[in-house]
């Protein structure tokens, strides 16, 4: 089975609560790309739009490889605004206008239209009883690979080794490590800077105008300042590699509570390390976990797992070489670490299947369109990730519905 062959084959479309009582000061605007990466949408918007950056609002992340619609906000100015701007890859509709600007707590959540290619029949029928199964019955509501682009392969998660206060491998995974998300032109500079590391003169006159030669001009004066190199990267960059280390930890307290109350799951291969599932069709319930339990991201006041999860975070804690109380980025008054509470289950909403087609792309095989809907901050990638694992564990008949 494989996804995102095409753009087409991955479309988002995000999902607001009702707006509150109407209000001026902000347009609404809706976002179509395509194939744009999501920390860059801002820069390149305000760039394209010819307004300030600090003027634009976009509260979520969406993957690159798709088509995505999704919302932002643009202050005001007072001057006419045209309805509709369309370049290559990107389109912005005002579709309204706001009191204030979008925040992530004025999402509701994601509607998701996907192709599944490249399938044999019998994949085909399969598919359709496991994703069933996961409608009826849901899964953990894990973090997939979108939430870990930070990590570096043979160094770690830039956030870990905040925490660790290794500052200099931060500066290297900034600047010369490539890690999993890094978009071309970014792998391209590194590849060069890594050649002249530590030459900070020469790496910076590689570097565009951007933060990075800011940090590089800071360390061509000061070689060794690598603690105060890492204070001068951008608040919001450094709290995303701190909330992408806080993900993993999540998912991996949640794999090893499964795979010593699960039992007969499935495992899936993430590219930071592999997670256990429960078996398919089980319950929160049914696997010792509260009715509708939520586990917060760790971090240094962290106070309580639900029932049964506080043993499984202690021992991954741990394994981690970390107590609690190191679950905080020290001498970097400007980086955050999130607090908030995620549902340990999520149940992919309003399924629809179409029949199977004959794949276009991949001659010989099936190919089949399916939709759903899930809250803000779930992913549709996990669910299909999770669906991949049980197919290749799955028995010749259909699981539960």
């Amino acid at each position: 089975m494989q996804t995102k062959c095409l753009p087409e084959d991955f479309r988002v479309t995000e999902l607001l609560h009702p707006a509150g009582p109407p209000g001026r000061g902000f347009l609404l605007l809706r976002i179509e790309k395509r194939e744009i990466d999501a920390l860059d949408l801002p820069r390149r918007l305000a760039q394209t739009l010819g307004v300030p950056p600090r003027d634009i609002s976009i509260p979520a992340l969406k993957d690159r490889h798709g088509v995505t619609i999704q919302h932002g906000t643009l202050r005001a100015s007072g001057t006419p605004f045209p309805a509709r701007h369309e370049w290559p890859g990107l389109r912005v509709d005002v579709v309204g206008e706001r009191a204030r600007p979008l925040t992530t707590s004025d999402l509701r959540g994601n509607r998701f239209d996907l192709v599944l290619r490249n399938m044999e029949e019998s994949e085909c029928e399969k598919i359709e009883g496991i994703l069933l199964a996961l409608a009826a019955h849901g899964l953990p509501n894990c973090f997939d690979d979108q939430r870990f682009g930070s990590f570096a392969p043979g160094l770690g998660f830039p956030g870990k080794l905040l925490l660790q206060r290794r500052f200099e491998d931060v500066i290297r995974a900034y600047l010369v490590v490539p890690t999993q998300g890094d978009p071309q032109e970014i792998l391209g500079f590194k590849t060069e800077a890594q050649a002249l590391y530590p030459n900070f003169a020469a790496i910076a006159e590689l570097a565009s105008k951007s933060n990075r030669r800011s940090v590089l001009h800071f360390l061509k004066d000061h070689p060794d300042g690598f603690k105060k190199a890492c204070a001068l990267i951008s608040p919001e960059l450094l709290s995303l590699w701190l909330g992408a280390y806080q993900g993993y930890l999540w998912n991996q307290v949640l794999s090893a509570y499964f795979g010593t109350s699960g039992g007969g799951g499935a495992e899936i291969r993430q590219t930071v390390g592999p997670l256990r599932l429960p078996p398919i069709g089980a319950t929160p319930e049914a696997l010792g976990l509260p009715p509708g339990a939520s586990l917060a991201l760790f971090h240094h006041r962290f106070s309580a797992a639900p029932p049964g999860l506080a043993e499984a975070a202690a021992q991954v804690i741990a394994s981690e070489g970390f107590t609690l109380h190191d679950l905080k980025p020290r001498g970097l008054e400007k980086a955050w670490m999130a607090k908030a509470a995620r549902p340990i289950w999520v149940r992919p909403e309003k399924l629809t299947l179409d029949s199977p087609k004959p794949d276009d792309l991949h001659p010989g095989k099936l190919c089949r369109r399916i939709a759903f809907t899930l809250p803000r901050g779930s992913y549709a990638t996990w669910v299909l990730s999770a669906a991949e694992a049980y197919l290749k564990t799955s028995s010749p008949e259909s699981p539960p519905a």
